[in-house]
């Protein structure tokens, strides 16, 4: 077994990693896909030397963790709440549970956290396709902030930044410049503020 990760996802990474080392000096993310041990596939490599040029070789999320200052574990319940927590679409991609995993993320977190999705966006191999419209309710409702928000292809060949209040229209006009729509990736971080540590999320009556 190894990981794959997306370009896309990797990019999002280096953007997480500098942010919680401005909030802790010892920095703890949860990775919610359970696999910060597993070996990295070839292209995972590649993408990882080109994204953190200084690291040399990471063979895993633990490692490059490490040699950034910053700890990877796996998400254990039981633990401490973490500075950021992480996952590459894994988790929330192959579930009908998925308000409920996001505020599991959110919660794992501390009041000013970060939480990191990278998750498809339009025709893939899993169950769900996500959409900006979630993400801004969620920060809506959370009155959180973004520090990333972008769409891309898989290897980031092309990547575009999402207004977090783009409309119909504009994300319409945004998914036209992508040749192929197969494993398009939106990736967010979201930012808590003003103290509102716990997830909330109500559906529109």
């Amino acid at each position: 077994m190894q990981v794959s990760l997306s370009n896309a996802y990797v990019d999002q990474l280096a953007h997480l990693f500098k942010k919680v080392k401005f909030i802790s000096e010892e920095p703890i993310i949860y990775n919610f896909d359970n696999n910060s041990a597993v070996g990295f596939s070839n292209q995972t490599i590649e993408f990882v030397k080109a994204k953190f040029p200084r690291s040399g070789i990471c063979n895993t999320l633990f490692e490059l963790g490490k040699k950034h200052g910053v700890k990877i574990e796996d998400f254990n319940k039981q633990k401490k709440k973490a500075t950021g927590a992480t996952t590459s679409g894994e988790y929330l991609s192959n579930t009908m549970q998925v308000i409920d995993r996001i505020g599991i993320m959110w919660n794992s977190t501390i009041s000013t956290g970060f939480i990191a999705f990278n998750v498809p966006t339009c025709y893939n191999d899993n169950w769900i396709s996500f959409q900006p419209n979630l993400m801004k309710e969620i920060a809506r409702q959370n009155e959180a902030g973004t520090t990333y928000f972008r769409i891309s292809d898989f290897s980031n060949n092309y990547e575009k930044p999402i207004d977090i209040d783009i409309n119909e229209a504009s994300y319409r006009d945004l998914m036209h410049k992508f040749q192929h729509t197969y494993r398009i990736k939106m990736g967010v971080t979201f930012v808590k503020e003003n103290n509102k540590s716990k997830f909330v999320f109500k559906e529109d009556k």
